[in-house]
């Protein structure tokens, strides 16, 4: 099940088979008894004092500039040796991506101006081959390829949770790296012509006007993953809870255009099941029994606000394939 956007920020640390006060986490581990002679190296962050392009580029000065900026500011990178293939694949490729860009590669090299323990000073060269710059031909919505029961592996996580992360993690020398980024995006070139104009709850107008592109504009990727988050909204909002969208392409070289194929995964519409309470108030209980009750479609958006207006936990107890339904726990932890 795929139920991140419900818990995101708002799931209590609650498994299946505890109870609040058993999973209630009440106190911070002491570390008074730590060996710090364990204590492995941390590494300095990396800024980046100079950022130059050793060949023509057609992105703007400006967005050039913003890129070292957004680095500098927004990310805390350690000086381990993977910080320039992260920056270079998930940063400069964005960059040209979201300006049509979709096929282009680029190479990178760091120099180190200087170095201490707290802070490594680096210039850094990139060479882009920018290839051709995309317009948007067309988005077309299609059904996802059925997935038969014996094509899937004993061994497979194909049918395990997953939710797309906002940020990387690595863990380098007993510090943890956090790469604050967009969720990537993977474009396959569509080859099923089949399994468009596809049978789909939300009619293709509808679905379209989620993304924010004209036919004939630069193919812009940050778009595309705007119209892809409204889509989880939408479809999220309406009890979809493991829907998923995958962006493909049909490619056109000659005309350098490309048209966007969304296949839509939409799944089983769920609602709500049991719903329990613990240590709220009357108040609040009152007015989560008048919003949500068993037999409600299920709305992120709903369960949302109410986490954001009360400050309760959300814990999602069981998700019920066969009559799908949710149950859901609300409350708050007690230390005991």
């Amino acid at each position: 099940m795929s139920l991140g956007f419900i818990c995101a920020l708002a799931c209590s640390p609650l498994t299946r088979a505890q109870s609040p006060q058993k999973s209630a986490r009440c106190s911070l581990s002491s570390v008074a008894g730590d060996d710090t002679s364990e204590r492995k190296e941390v590494l300095p962050k990396v800024i980046v004092d100079s950022l130059v392009f050793d060949g023509p580029t057609s992105l703007p000065t400006s967005i050039r500039e913003q890129l070292v900026t957004d680095l500098n500011e927004k990310t805390s990178l350690s000086a381990d040796p993977n910080w320039l293939e992260w920056w270079k694949n998930a940063v400069i490729t964005d960059a040209w991506m979201n300006e049509g860009f979709f096929k282009m590669t680029s190479t990178a090299k760091v120099q180190i101006i200087r170095s201490d323990a707290i802070e490594q000073h680096v210039a850094v060269t990139v060479h882009v081959d920018e290839g051709i710059q995309y317009r948007l031909k067309g988005i077309r919505f299609a059904n996802p390829v059925p997935v038969s029961a014996e094509s899937i592996p004993p061994d497979s996580d194909e049918t395990s949770d997953s939710v797309e992360p906002n940020s990387d993690e690595a863990e380098d020398n007993g510090q943890t790296t956090v790469l604050l980024s967009a969720p990537k995006l993977e474009f396959h070139e569509f080859d099923d012509t089949e399994r468009l104009n596809a049978d789909l709850i939300f009619p293709p107008e509808e679905l379209r006007k989620h993304f924010l592109l004209n036919e004939g504009d630069v193919l812009d990727a940050s778009k595309i993953k705007e119209g892809l988050d409204a889509l989880r909204q939408l479809y999220g909002s309406r009890g979809y809870l493991d829907f998923a969208a995958k962006p493909e392409t049909i490619t056109n070289d000659k005309s350098a255009t490309i048209s966007l194929v969304l296949v839509l995964d939409e799944g089983k519409q769920f609602r709500v099941g049991k719903v329990e309470t613990y240590n709220l108030d009357p108040e609040r209980e009152a007015k989560l029994k008048s919003r949500i009750q068993p037999g409600d479609i299920v709305n992120h958006d709903l369960l949302w606000n109410f986490f954001r207006e009360n400050h309760t936990f959300i814990s999602v107890l069981q998700q019920n394939e066969d009559n799908g339904t949710i149950d859901l726990q609300f409350g708050f932890p007690t230390c005991p």
